[in-house]
């Protein structure tokens, strides 16, 4: 935000704040939606609105939109984690459910912390463009992900 929207430091601590207000948003209130509906049916929704806002926030060089998007985005990320662990306690035996959600926290600590050293490191390289065609295809996996996957 400071460097491609040329925004103040305020301000895009400001929108770094709207994206972890939206994460907790979305937590509480798109968790019973996709109670009710399905996970499948709402995390696919959600990611693809999620591709959306990235491609807005990707092609439209503008502070408050930029702003805007990613509080959004954070909304809608916000009940894939939750999502990810119900679906999981749904496919697998309960004498396993504590070990595997385990063990799946700590691979998405791992890859938390490794993802962006290696966006990071190719930033550096290519320049802070290479960020928002690789967030998009990320979406897309995603989407390929929870589509593929087998029924729950």
């Amino acid at each position: 935000m400071l460097n491609v929207r040329h925004a103040s430091a305020y301000d895009s601590g400001i929108s770094r704040s709207g994206f972890w207000a939206g994460m907790a948003l979305g937590r509480a209130g798109l968790g019973f939606a996709t109670e009710r509906f399905g996970e499948r049916l709402c995390l696919t929704i959600d990611l693809a609105i999620c591709l959306g806002l990235e491609l807005l926030l990707w092609l439209v060089p503008q502070f408050i939109v930029s702003a805007v998007a990613i509080a959004f985005l954070g909304f809608f990320l916000g009940p894939m984690f939750p999502g990810a662990v119900m679906v999981t306690a749904k496919l697998l035996p309960k004498r396993i459910h504590v070990s595997a959600i385990g063990f799946a926290m700590s691979m998405s600590g791992t890859g938390s912390a490794i993802f962006p050293f290696i966006i990071g490191a190719a930033a550096s390289k290519k320049g802070v463009t290479v960020l928002q065609p690789t967030i998009f295809g990320t979406y897309r996996s995603d989407i390929f992900g929870v589509v593929e996957f087998p029924a729950y």
